[in-house]
């Protein structure tokens, strides 16, 4: 497969480790030692605070559930243009970096917020009226 050389490389790394002498561990700070010496303040300011949460997911790629989605090419090719704007939009929020996952949740709760306009919609293009 594309990763085997990781395993390879993983693997030297350990033996690389375990032939260190017990001076090259007593001269090299381990992340232990570090973490002891390291302080962080106790009490952050909200602003400090909020600023953080903006910097990071709204929520981990462990608690996405993926699922597919059906539809035109043009539907999915303006849902990729709304994106894109999307994006331009969160970057003048100054939100860089948004993943994917975080934008077709929002789509998902705005769907679900939008109920009888999706139904308009379905109807509508059933009827044969486009937009």
């Amino acid at each position: 497969m594309g990763f085997d050389d990781l395993d390879n490389a993983e693997q030297e790394s350990d033996d690389d480790q375990s032939e260190a002498t017990p001076a090259d561990h007593d001269s090299t700070p381990t992340h232990e030692s570090m973490s002891e010496t390291t302080t962080e303040p106790e009490h952050e300011s909200e602003s400090e605070s909020e600023s953080d949460s903006l910097d990071e997911p709204a929520f981990a790629y462990d608690d996405v559930k993926q699922d597919a989605i059906y539809a035109r090419e043009s539907s999915l090719n303006e849902l990729g243009d709304a994106l894109a704007e999307l994006d331009l939009k969160l970057r003048k929020r100054d939100l860089r970096d948004v993943p994917k996952r975080e934008k077709h949740d929002a789509l998902a709760r705005l769907a679900g917020d939008h109920v009888d306009e999706l139904a308009d919609l379905v109807e509508a293009a059933r009827a044969g009226e486009s937009e």
